[in-house]
């Protein structure tokens, strides 16, 4: 199999870095790509494209949240792996990480937590749910004129 996965763009990489303590790069990690990211916090950013990661086969990205080099699934951000993402989402993931306190709290009053549960999973369904979506627009403006 062929790797058409892509890497995190430099832009994107350099706003996760921000104000990081540690980056590691695997650009071999079982066939894709791991980036760790540590904060000053001591939480960090387990980011990682694969083949068998969550969003892979759309060329997203899947993140976990570590503290003290473990899988730390007891914070506010969530209490399992984040997949499906793409770079903006990897962006506003890693802000939040950054800015977990001790007890894994995201300390920011305008903290909201990514709605990944309504998030279509491949773009098939991208497609689908933009489709229905207009067809059910379209219905509700008809519904208003009668």
């Amino acid at each position: 199999m062929g790797n058409h996965l892509t890497p995190l763009s430099p832009n994107t990489l350099t706003r996760i870095e921000y104000g990081s303590v540690k980056t590691d790069f695997n650009n071999n990690w079982h066939g894709g790509y791991a980036y760790t990211i540590t904060y000053p916090n001591g939480y960090a950013a387990s980011i990682v494209k694969f083949y068998g990661s969550f969003g892979a086969r759309e060329d997203l990205w899947e993140i976990a949240v570590m503290k003290n080099g473990d899988l730390c699934y007891d914070t506010e951000i969530t209490d399992d792996v984040l997949g499906n993402l793409d770079e903006n989402d990897v962006i506003r993931v890693c802000e939040d990480i950054a800015s977990l306190d001790d007890e894994g709290h995201v300390e920011s009053e305008f903290y909201e937590p990514l709605d990944l549960e309504h998030r279509p999973y491949d773009t098939f369904n991208l497609v689908m749910d933009a489709i229905k979506r207009s067809f059910d627009d379209e219905e509700s403006e008809d519904d208003e004129s009668n």
